[in-house]
């Protein structure tokens, strides 16, 4: 896999914004410690198992400050990587890529570390379901979030509040409508816009149905009964868990019946990945 013009455009961003953060511009470690001629050649390895993604940040990331820094990418976003492999080889002036190593280091640990948590659960669903992401993500990071999510395996629920109309009890409380209402509302306003509906119990998954909903949330809902929704509406609509899921919990839900499990954690709460630049 690969960034996209999106994805690049993104990741130029974010790296431009965190090295001025970080003054990499202003390095007083390197400029007291690195001649302007020395030059050296890093190794950038992984110390864990993971699954790869956002590697092209490595080229695009240590030329910020010097056009003369050379990189040699090893791996593939998607490719898997087993710790000690080298990721990619980093050579040129010494004093910039010490400048950039860290904030470069920093959105590569993540969104492999997001690859990574997402292919956990992709095995664990052993291929019975989706696995699909939520928008819960990091704030301007929201693209490579996603992208990362696709090199771990998994799926892109909405980018964005304007890609799906997803109606929560929330929406019907507020509103003064009926969800029948909204319905009819959302189809006349917005027209091929999905819709996807949270239903909590039983009887309003069955309720709701009815509807012809593009997705059926079924919302922190134990298994036994998704089970029965999942044989009432089986070829009706499609059934999408979501709430509540984890890893010691996915293969029992994966076995209701329901087609797809969106899941916040992957993108909220995978733990970076360790990764080193090694001379």
């Amino acid at each position: 896999m690969h960034f996209s013009a999106k994805e690049r455009l993104c990741a130029r961003a974010l790296l431009s914004r965190a090295l001025y953060e970080d003054k990499a511009d202003c390095d007083l470690t390197s400029m007291i410690s690195c001649p302007e001629e020395k030059e050296g050649k890093f190794f950038l390895r992984t110390r864990q198992d993971i699954v790869v993604a956002g590697i092209e940040t490595v080229s695009l990331g240590f030329k910020f400050l010097s056009g003369a820094v050379e990189t040699t990418l090893m791996k593939e976003d998607g490719e898997r990587a087993s710790a000690g492999e080298t990721l990619a080889v980093v050579s040129g002036p010494l004093a910039p890529i010490l400048s950039c190593e860290r904030t470069v280091l920093n959105l590569l640990q993540r969104m492999c570390g997001v690859a990574t948590l997402t292919a956990k659960y992709v095995s664990a669903s052993r291929g019975l379901v989706k696995i699909v992401d939520t928008r819960k993500t990091m704030p301007g990071f929201r693209l490579l979030d996603k992208y990362a999510v696709v090199c771990g395996g998994g799926q892109n629920h909405r980018l964005d509040l304007s890609d799906m109309i997803m109606l929560k009890d929330n929406h019907l409380h507020y509103s003064g409508l009926s969800y029948a209402e909204l319905f009819e509302k959302a189809r006349k306003e917005h027209p091929g816009v999905p819709i996807a509906v949270e239903a909590e119990n039983y009887d309003q998954a069955l309720e709701l149905a009815v509807l012809k909903p593009d997705i059926l949330m079924l919302d922190n809902i134990p298994a036994e009964e998704m089970k029965r929704i999942a044989e009432a509406l089986k070829g009706k609509v499609i059934l999408e868990a979501t709430g509540g899921v984890t890893l010691d919990n996915l293969s029992e839900i994966a076995e209701c019946g329901v087609q797809r499990v969106s899941i916040g954690a992957i993108t909220h709460s995978a733990p970076a990945v360790d990764l080193g630049l090694d001379a």
